[in-house]
C-alpha cells in the first residue's frame, strides 16, 4: 500500500463559507526580523508539505506572486508553507495551513530568506477562509485550498505582482511542463530535510490523469480537480505546502495548482516523481471559491483574452531546463 503525504481539492457551485479572525492586530508593523525569528522555530511539517528536489536558485522577478508563510499553529508550533498573491491583501494557500493558524506573517518579492531584497516586504494575516468542505484530519485532503487576508496592501512593484489563474487551463496544460518553486526541501542529510535559505525552482513533467492514477495504483482517487507532476530527481519535498506550480505560456506564467500531496517515501521524492508523481490542486476548480473569498478582488483569467488576475511574472520567465 502507498503511503503519501497529503493535500488536495475540489470544486463546489456555491459557498457558504466562513471568515474567521486570525489575531488582534499587531500594534506593530510586520518586519522581516519578525518573520525570521518565526521562521527559525518552524517545525517542517513532514506530513503535509513539500518543495524543490534537483531545482536551482531563482532571481527576483521570476516568480513575483509567491509568498513565503510562516505561522503559529494552534498545537503551539511554528510551521512555514508557501502561497500565492491574488489580490494586495490577500493569498491563497493550502487549506492544511491554514486550517490551525492563529498567527502569521507574509513574505513578498525576496529569493533569500536572511536577506531583505530592495522592494522586500513583509504583512501580518488578519483573516482565514478555509475551503468549507475540507476536513482536517480527512485522510483524502479534498478541497485544500484556503484564503488568507492580510494588512496592510502590499506595494506592487516589479518584485511584487499578482498571480494569473486560467478559468480554462486545458490549453495551458497542454504544455506539459511545468515549474514548481519555493523555499522548501531541496536534499536529504541522512533521513533530515535540509531546507533552503533561497527560493529554488524546478521545471518537471506533467502527468495526465489517467497515467497518475496508475502510478498511484489501485485505491487511489486522483480527481478532476488535482493535476500531476513530477520527473526523475525533480520535483517538491517538504517544506512548502501550497506553493505554486505554474506553467509558461504564450510567454506568461500562470499558476495552474497548489502543492498537495507526495509519495512518502524518501527515496522517490529525491529520485523517483517520475514513478509516483506529486498531485497539486488543481487552481482553476476554485475560481469562485477563490473571487467570493476575496468579495470579489480576484477572478480567473481568460487566457485567449489575457484579462483578470494580476501581472504574473510576465517579464521575466524563468529558462526552462536544458
Amino acid at each position: 500500500m502507498k503511503v503519501l503525504l497529503v493535500l488536495l481539492a475540489l470544486s463546489a457551485p456555491s459557498f457558504g463559507f466562513h471568515v474567521e479572525k486570525v489575531a488582534d492586530p499587531s500594534p506593530f508593523p510586520a518586519s522581516h526580523e519578525g518573520f525570521l525569528e518565526m521562521a527559525q522555530k518552524a517545525a517542517i511539517h513532514l506530513n503535509h508539505s513539500e518543495l524543490v528536489f534537483g531545482g536551482q536558485p531563482a532571481q527576483l522577478g521570476y516568480f513575483p506572486y509567491e509568498g513565503f508563510l510562516t505561522y503559529k499553529s494552534s498545537d503551539g508550533q511554528s510551521y512555514i508553507c508557501g502561497a500565492s498573491l491574488v489580490t494586495k491583501t490577500h493569498v491563497i494557500t493550502a487549506a492544511h495551513c491554514a486550517a490551525s493558524l492563529v498567527s502569521g506573517q507574509l513574505l513578498f518579492g525576496s529569493v533569500q530568506m536572511y536577506q531583505k531584497g530592495p522592494n522586500s516586504q513583509t504583512r501580518h494575516i488578519t483573516n482565514k477562509v478555509v475551503h468549507p468542505q475540507y476536513v482536517d484530519g480527512d485522510p483524502r485532503v479534498h478541497n485544500d485550498i484556503a484564503v488568507l487576508e492580510f494588512s496592510p496592501a502590499v506595494s506592487i512593484n516589479k518584485d511584487v505582482q499578482l498571480v494569473k489563474i486560467p478559468v480554462d487551463d486545458a490549453p495551458v496544460l497542454s504544455v506539459g511542463k511545468a515549474f514548481v518553486s519555493g523555499f522548501g526541501t531541496y536534499t536529504y542529510q541522512g533521513n533530515q530535510p535540509v531546507t533552503s535559505q533561497y527560493m529554488r525552482y524546478a521545471e518537471v513533467d506533467l502527468v495526465k490523469k489517467a497515467v497518475c492514477r496508475q502510478k498511484w495504483g489501485a485505491g487511489s482517487d486522483i480527481l478532476d480537480s488535482q493535476i500531476c507532476a513530477g520527473s526523475a530527481g525533480r520535483g517538491v519535498g517538504p517544506g512548502d505546502s501550497g506553493g505554486p506550480i505554474q506553467v509558461k505560456y504564450n510567454g506568461q506564467l500562470y499558476q495552474v495548482g497548489l502543492s498537495s500531496f507526495v509519495y512518502s517515501d524518501l527515496n522517490v521524492m529525491q529520485h523517483g516523481q517520475d514513478r509516483i508523481p506529486n498531485v497539486f490542486t488543481r487552481a482553476s476548480s476554485f475560481c469562485t471559491f477563490i473571487s467570493q473569498s476575496t468579495h470579489g478582488g480576484f477572478r480567473c483569467v481568460d487566457v485567449k483574452g489575457g484579462g483578470g488576475g494580476g501581472g504574473g511574472g510576465s517579464g521575466n520567465c524563468p529558462p526552462a531546463r536544458k
